[in-house]
């Protein structure tokens, strides 16, 4: 079972990691909704909830946030609230130490970077979680995601240079 779990979050990992290489907005949105629910299935097979309930309210405001992103709308900020209110529920509700406050963290800013409409936040916040991951994820025995935050850094780091070092 434990290699099965970890194969999930392969999956996840790498289609996080293509996502931060996509150019627009509404691309990157699509693939995480999509990684973020294989990320959740992994913790919530490991036994570690707060991320697990996290990533699944992080699919669903990426498939939401993509919808107004795809059609050049803004996002209303009621959504804002929304989402950083889902999240301090789910914190809440799901507690288990100070390690958790990562995932917490973590999921706030995306929350925010996504509905910002510049990508290039989106990609910054990106590289920070992954980084804080990085401690999370080797504590709680998610190794594949360890490993797939490195790759993360990495990506998102090529991504700022290639789209938003070269707009200016």
């Amino acid at each position: 079972m434990n290699i099965l779990i970890q194969v999930i979050g392969t999956i996840g990992i790498l289609i996080k990691v293509v996502s931060i290489q996509k150019k627009e907005k509404s691309e990157i949105l699509a693939y995480q909704g999509v990684a973020f629910m294989f990320i959740s299935l992994q913790y919530f097979l490991l036994g570690v909830y707060t991320p697990a309930s996290l990533n699944v309210s992080t699919s669903i405001r990426s498939f939401i946030f993509r919808g107004y992103t795809k059609n050049n709308k803004t996002i209303p900020i009621f959504w804002l609230f929304i989402f950083l209110s889902i999240t301090l529920l789910f914190a809440i509700f799901t507690w288990n130490g100070y390690l958790a406050l990562i995932p917490i963290i973590n999921t706030s800013m995306y929350v925010i970077s996504t509905w910002v409409k510049d990508a290039k936040w989106l990609r910054i916040c990106f590289i920070l979680a992954a980084l804080l991951f990085m401690y999370y994820n080797f504590s709680v025995g998610a190794y594949t995601i360890l490993a797939g935050n490195l790759l993360e850094v990495i990506s998102g780091t090529n991504a700022v240079i290639k789209y938003d070092k070269k707009s200016k």
